[in-house]
């Protein structure tokens, strides 16, 4: 994970398995787009479910198919939202593979998040307002479509300082909330 410096307040960002990659590495998952945003107005540094404390005023929780949080790693954040913490948490109802198949996702983040009477539903949503992907089966074929399963969206707060710099944000294969 990654805490962020704002105005001397700690903002915790936890990628929740090694495979997730700050340097674009292309070791598991990228948060590069990510930390570029944020390097545009915050000092990016690292972190865990253990360094959680009174001094991180916000979590975000960034989950995975290849996740590899523990309950011990569940229990720090647990410990940290009921110590009056704050979270944003990105995970899924389904996990999809390579192969566009999908299986009901097996995140361990679904307990936690049930304990606040939230529940991802096991689905996939679909929008107009959607990113084009490139679906070319190599570098000599490129065939781009709308595809309606990663939807995207440019609308913000205008008053939320920190996405003053985000252009638009795309959420792939976002499942529904049940509340």
């Amino acid at each position: 994970g990654f805490p962020v410096t704002i105005e001397g307040q700690k903002v915790a960002i936890i990628g929740g398995s090694s495979g997730f990659s700050l340097d674009g590495s292309g070791q598991g998952e990228s948060l590069g787009a990510l930390t570029q945003v944020l390097e545009q107005q915050f000092v990016v540094n690292q972190a865990t479910t253990d360094s959680l404390g009174k001094d991180t005023k916000t979590l975000v929780f960034v989950d995975s198919q290849s996740n590899d949080l523990d309950e011990k790693g569940v229990g720090g954040v647990r410990e940290y939202l009921r110590n009056a913490g704050k979270a944003i948490i990105m995970t899924s109802g389904v996990d999809v593979t390579n192969q566009l198949t999908v299986a009901t996702s097996e995140s361990k983040l679904k307990g936690l998040l049930a304990d606040y009477g939230i529940t991802i539903k096991p689905d996939l949503v679909l929008s107009n307002q959607s990113e084009i992907v490139n679906f070319g089966t190599d570098s000599t074929r490129r065939v781009l479509a709308k595809y309606p399963y990663w939807l995207t969206t440019n609308v913000f707060n205008p008053d939320a300082s920190y996405t003053s710099n985000v252009g638009f944000l795309m959420f792939p294969w976002a499942s529904s909330v049940q509340l």
